[in-house]
């Protein structure tokens, strides 16, 4: 994972987390990582989670690869 990756939950826990997309903010550090959720708001928040709980989405390319 890098910074400009779009990220979701690799085990949602919480109701809603199976929907949640977020945006890389910086590359992972430490096993950490700042996220943007990608929502319908004017200031979007951000979170810190750990990369152990995160996945890499997958692309409109891989999808069609398969």
């Amino acid at each position: 994972m890098q910074k400009g990756d779009v990220v979701k939950f690799k085990e949602p826990i919480d109701p809603g987390d199976e929907n949640a997309i977020m945006v890389l903010e910086e590359d992972p550090d430490g096993g950490r990582v700042l996220v943007r959720h990608l929502v319908d708001m004017k200031l979007q928040p951000t979170s810190v989670y750990s990369t152990k709980d995160l996945q890499l989405c997958e692309s409109d390319r891989q999808r069609d690869e398969a």
